[in-house]
C-alpha cells in the first residue's frame, strides 16, 4: 500500500505542479504584458520591466525544475531501499518459514528451496538447487493440493502434504511455488485410528458371538483368525494346560513351541530359550515378549481362579508393530479368549452331564437328599437374602420338574405345599395341582403285604424313613410305589414339613413275580418230565405185557374185549403224560408226517367219549400233509374242542378243515377252524390274535402251547352270533418231505442189541422181539452195550439194530455211548428210546447219531416198524471200511 501512495505521489503530484505553473505562466504573461502597458508609458521602461519579468520567470522555471527532479531523485532512492528490505523480509520468511518451499523456474528446475523442505525431502544442503527433482506421484508443472508418501534416501517414510502455487513474472514466464508440510503423524493417527475402529468392531464381534452363540472349540479359530486379519497380527495362538499335558485350542500362522515342565511344586512355560514360572504370572500377570520363530512374539497369561491355565500369544516380525494402543487392543482378545473357553467348558460339563443323565438314574434319591438339605438351609436365611433365595428356588422347581420321581413337600400335618409335575401325573390329578390338599387324602398307600392302609406312611419320628407300598390311582389302576421320606427342620431343630419321594416300581415288581412264576413252572416241568417218564416206562411194561397176552389167546377169545379195553385206557394215560410234558422245560415235538383229517380223527374219538356236543366236520378235497408230532398235536386239538364246546349252551359245533394257499402259490398252511354259535346265554371270548387272554383257560394254554412249538398260531375271534377259534400249522406236500415212507419187506433174524437200565422194560422188549424173530441180546448200560457191540463186531457177527435207553441214571445212556461208537464205526445202526418224548435228542435225534425213535411208551406194531425202517437205512448206506 504504502508503494502504490508513493507512487502515485511521484506522478500525480508533479503533474499537478506543472498544470498550476502552466495556468500562473499563461495568466502572468498574459496580464502582465497589458498591466505594463497601462502603467508604464516609456517604451525603454516597458523593455526593461518585460526583461526583467522574463529573467524572474525563467528564474522561477529553474526552481520549479529543480524541486520536481531532487524530488524524483528522493523517491527513487526511498523506493531502491524499500525494495532491498522487502526482499531481505521475503527471503528471512522463505528460509524460516515452518514449511518446506521450492521454487522452480518454467523448466521444472529447482532455483530456490529452503532448509525445511531439504529436511522434509531428506536432501544434503544445495543438493537439489539446479536439479530437476518430481515429488512422487506428482507433475513438474501444475497447481493444486494433495498429500503424498515419501520414502527418503534413509529409509524412512514421510507424508507429505504439497500446496502447488503458479507465479507469472513481469516477463511473462510462469514460475512454480511448492509449500510442503510434514503430515506424517496426522496419517498415521489416522491410520492408527482407523486400525483401533477395526480392532474394536472385531472385539465387538467377537463378544456378541460368544454371548449369544453356543461356542464350540472350532470358535477359537475365528478369534485367531480374526487377530491376524482384523488386527493385522502374523501369528495367533492359544494354548491351555489340563489333565492331559499342553493342548493347543488353535493357531493361525507359524506354530511356536510352547512346553510346560515341572520343577517340584512349580510349574514353569518354555517359550523357545525363554522360561517364565507360573509364580511370576501370579504375582503381576504381565505379557512378556518374546522372540520364536523369527519373530517377536506378546505373550499374555490367561487365569482361571488366580491360576494360570492357559496362554495367548501374537506374533509380527516387526517391533515397532507393538505399539501401546495395540497392546491396549491385545488385553481384550485374551479376555474374550478367557470367557470363550469357559463357556466352551461349560457347555462341554452340560453336554456331558446330559449325556450320564441317565446313568445317574440311580444317584438321584442322594441328589435329591442334597436338595432337601439346600432348602433347608435357604429356609434359614435371613429377608436380606430373599433375591438369592427366590434364584435357588426357581432352580430347585425346575431341578424337580425334571427328575422322574415323584416329589411332594408337606407340611407336619401332611398338607402339601409342594409337588412336581411327576407326583401330579402319579395321582392322576386334574391340571390345577394337589397343592393344598391332604397327601393321605389324595395318595393313600396299603402295606404291600397286609394290604392295610398305612395312614401318615411319612416318618413321624424326624428321621429318614422309606419303604413300599401299594396305592390305588383316580383311574382304578394298582400301582406298586417305593417311597423316603426326610424332615425339615429349622434353625431350632424343630420338624415343620417332610419331603417325601415317591418312585413307581410296579414294572419291577411284576417282573419279579414273573420270574417267581417262571421259577415255580420250571419246577412244576422238571416235576412232569420225571413224572412223565416214569408213567411211559411202567406204560412200556404194561402195553407190552397186554400185547403178549392177546398173542397167546385165540381170536374168539372173550377175554380180548378185556385186553383191548386196557390197552385203549393206556393209550389215554399215555395222553396224560403227554400233557405233563407238555410242561417241560426246552421239550420239542417229536414230528412225523400225517394226514390232517387222521389227526383230528384221534382227537375227535376223545372229545366224542367226554361231550354230547355234537360236531360237524367239513374238509377241503386234496389236503396236504402236516409235519407233527401225532400224540401232541392230537392233544391240543381235543383241548381247543373241549374249551369251545364249555363257552356255549348249544349242542353242536362246526369244524371246518381248510388249504390256505401260501403267497407263492404252493402249500402254505392247513387250518382248523372251530365255530361254536352263542345264544343270548352264551359266553362270548374276547378276540385276540397270538397274544393273551384273561378269559382262556388251561385247555388254551396246553393247546397254545404245543401249536407254537410246532410253527403255528391260534386266533380266537368273536362275532355277534358266534365265537371262532382258528389252529394255523405249517402244510407239506408229499413229495416234499425229507423222510422215506415207503418200507421193504418185513425182515425177521435181525441182531438187535437193546439197552435199558429198567428191567420190565428190558425184559419185555426182549420178549416182544423175539416174538418178532428177531435175535435179540440185552445191556443194562451205556458201557455194556458199547462192549457187547465191539465183541460182537470182533467175532464177525455184528449187531444190525441198536435200541438204546435214552438216560441212564447214574450211568452212560444212550447218547453218549452212540456217539462214541459212531467215532469207531461207519455201520453203526441205532434207535432213541425214552419217557422223556420232549427231549432234544427225541426231536433231532439224526443230528446226535441215531437212524430212528422210538417214543416211550409203544406197541408192538411200532416197534416193529422202527426196526424195519432201522434196518433198511443201515442196508440203503455205502459200505465203508471201519476203523
Amino acid at each position: 500500500m504504502s508503494e502504490s501512495v508513493e507512487k502515485r505521489g511521484w506522478s500525480e503530484r508533479p503533474l499537478f505542479i506543472v498544470i498550476v505553473y502552466l495556468t500562473v505562466s499563461a495568466v502572468w504573461i498574459g496580464s502582465s504584458d497589458t498591466i505594463v502597458y497601462m502603467l508604464v508609458e516609456d517604451p525603454a521602461l516597458r523593455t526593461s520591466i518585460s526583461i526583467v519579468k522574463g529573467m524572474v520567470f525563467i528564474i522561477l522555471s529553474a526552481l520549479l525544475i529543480y524541486y520536481l527532479v531532487a524530488r524524483g531523485f528522493r523517491s527513487l532512492e526511498a523506493s531502491k531501499r524499500s525494495l532491498s528490505e522487502n526482499e531481505r523480509k521475503i527471503r528471512a520468511i522463505f528460509e524460516n518459514a515452518p514449511h518446506g518451499m521450492i521454487e522452480k523456474d518454467p523448466s521444472g528446475v529447482i532455483v530456490r528451496l529452503n532448509v525445511k523442505a531439504e529436511e522434509m525431502l531428506g536432501a544434503g544442503h544445495g543438493e537439489l538447487l539446479g536439479t530437476r527433482y518430481v515429488l512422487p506421484q506428482a507433475t513438474s508443472t501444475g497447481a493444486g493440493e494433495r498429500t503424498i508418501r515419501l520414502e527418503r534416501k534413509d529409509g524412512t517414510v514421510r507424508w507429505l502434504r504439497v500446496i502447488t502455487t503458479v507465479i507469472r513474472e513481469s516477463s511473462g514466464s510462469l514460475q512454480n511455488l511448492e509449500m510442503l508440510s510434514d503430515v506424517t503423524g496426522e496419517v498415521l493417527s489416522s491410520e492408527r485410528l482407523r486400525q483401533r475402529a477395526e480392532e474394536m468392531e472385531a472385539l465387538y464381534d467377537i463378544s456378541r458371538g460368544i454371548i449369544e452363540s453356543e461356542m464350540k472349540i472350532d470358535s477359537l479359530d475365528t478369534m485367531c483368525r480374526m487377530a491376524v486379519e482384523r488386527i493385522g497380527a502374523r501369528s495367533a495362538w492359544i494354548y491351555v494346560l489340563g489333565e492331559e499335558g499342553m493342548r493347543c485350542l488353535s493357531c493361525r500362522g507359524p506354530r511356536p513351541q510352547v512346553t510346560v515342565r515341572k520343577v517340584g511344586d512349580e510349574t514353569r512355560w518354555l517359550f523357545g530359550e525363554k522360561e517364565v514360572t507360573a509364580k511370576r504370572w501370579e504375582g503381576d500377570g504381565t505379557a512378556i515378549r518374546v522372540e520364536m520363530n523369527g519373530m517377536d512374539h506378546i505373550i499374555a497369561p490367561m487365569f482361571e481362579a488366580g491360576q494360570v491355565f492357559g496362554v495367548m500369544g501374537f506374533g509380527h516380525e516387526d517391533r515397532e508393530w507393538f505399539t501401546d494402543e495395540r497392546l491396549a487392543t491385545i488385553q481384550p482378545f485374551v479376555n474374550l479368549s478367557i470367557l470363550a473357553i469357559q463357556k466352551v467348558k461349560m457347555v462341554d460339563a452340560l453336554k456331558r452331564y446330559t449325556n450320564t443323565l441317565e446313568e445317574m438314574v440311580e444317584d438321584r434319591t442322594f441328589e435329591l437328599s442334597a436338595i432337601t438339605h439346600q432348602l433347608e438351609e435357604e429356609v434359614e436365611r435371613t429377608n436380606a437374602a430373599q433375591e438369592l433365595l427366590y434364584r435357588e428356588m426357581e432352580k430347585l422347581t425346575v431341578t424337580l420338574h425334571s427328575i422322574g420321581e415323584g416329589v411332594v413337600v408337606i407340611d407336619p400335618d401332611g398338607t402339601v405345599q409342594m409337588a412336581n409335575r411327576t407326583a401330579e401325573e402319579m395321582v392322576r390329578h386334574g391340571s390345577h395341582g394337589i397343592t393344598g390338599e391332604n397327601l393321605v387324602d389324595r395318595l393313600p398307600l396299603r402295606d404291600p403285604k397286609s394290604d392295610q392302609l398305612l395312614g401318615r406312611y411319612w416318618s413321624q419320628d424326624g428321621t429318614n424313613g422309606g419303604t413300599g407300598g401299594k396305592a390305588v390311582l383316580l383311574d382304578g389302576v394298582r400301582k406298586d410305589l417305593y417311597y423316603n421320606s426326610s424332615p425339615i427342620r429349622d434353625q431350632d431343630g424343630r420338624t415343620v414339613g417332610h419331603v417325601v419321594v415317591f418312585r413307581d416300581i410296579t414294572s419291577e415288581v411284576q417282573l419279579q413275580e414273573a420270574e417267581e412264576r417262571t421259577q415255580r413252572l420250571e419246577a412244576i416241568g422238571h416235576l412232569a418230565g420225571d413224572l412223565a417218564h416214569s408213567f411211559n416206562n411202567a406204560l412200556t411194561s404194561i402195553l407190552g405185557n397186554i400185547e403178549m397176552l392177546g398173542m397167546d389167546m385165540a381170536e374168539d377169545d372173550p377175554r380180548r374185549t378185556w385186553l383191548r379195553e386196557g390197552q385203549e385206557a393206556a393209550v389215554r394215560v399215555m395222553g396224560l403224560t403227554n400233557q405233563l410234558l407238555t410242561f417241560s422245560k426246552g421239550g420239542q415235538p417229536i414230528k412225523k408226517d400225517i394226514e390232517p383229517i387222521a389227526l383230528l380223527d384221534q382227537a375227535m374219538r376223545q372229545f366224542s367219549q367226554e361231550s354230547r356236543v355234537r360236531v360237524e366236520l367239513q374238509a377241503d378235497q386234496e389236503l396236504w400233509m402236516v409235519e407233527v408230532d401225532e400224540l401232541q398235536m392230537s392233544q391240543a386239538l381235543y383241548r381247543l374242542l373241549s374249551y369251545m364246546a364249555s363257552i356255549g349252551d348249544q349242542d353242536r359245533m362246526k369244524v371246518d378243515v381248510r388249504k390256505v394257499q401260501s403267497d407263492l402259490g404252493g402249500p402254505g398252511h392247513i387250518m382248523y377252524r372251530v365255530v361254536r354259535p352263542l345264544s343270548n346265554k352264551g359266553l362270548p371270548v374276547p378276540s385276540w390274535r397270538g397274544g393273551q387272554s384273561e378269559n382262556q383257560g388251561l385247555d388254551v394254554t396246553i393247546a397254545k402251547s404245543i401249536v407254537e412249538r410246532h410253527g403255528g398260531r391260534i386266533d380266537f375271534i368273536t362275532t355277534m352270533d358266534s365265537s371262532i377259534c382258528e389252529v394255523m400249522l405249517p402244510a407239506y406236500h408229499p413229495l416234499d418231505m425229507n423222510v422215506a415212507r415207503t418200507a421193504g419187506p418185513v425182515k425177521e433174524g435181525v441182531r438187535v442189541l437193546i439197552m435199558d437200565d429198567d428191567p420190565d422194560v428190558l425184559e419185555i422188549l426182549h420178549e416182544l422181539l423175539t416174538r418178532l424173530g428177531h435175535k435179540v441180546e440185552d445191556s443194562r448200560d451205556g458201557l455194556d452195550a458199547m462192549s457187547r457191540f465191539m465183541q460182537a463186531y470182533a467175532l464177525g457177527a455184528p449187531f444190525d439194530v441198536l435200541i438204546m435207553d435214552l438216560n441212564v441214571p447214574g450211568g452212560m445212556g444212550g447218547k453218549e455211548a452212540v456217539q462214541r461208537l459212531n467215532e469207531k464205526f461207519d455201520d453203526v445202526c441205532a434207535i432213541v428210546s425214552s419217557g422223556y418224548s420232549n427231549d432234544p435228542v427225541m426231536a433231532r435225534h439224526q443230528e446226535f447219531g441215531f437212524v430212528g425213535v422210538l417214543p416211550k411208551p409203544y406197541t408192538m406194531k411200532q416197534l416193529s416198524d422202527a426196526v424195519q425202517k432201522a434196518y433198511a437205512a443201515k442196508c440203503a448206506r455205502p459200505k465203508k471200511r471201519n476203523a
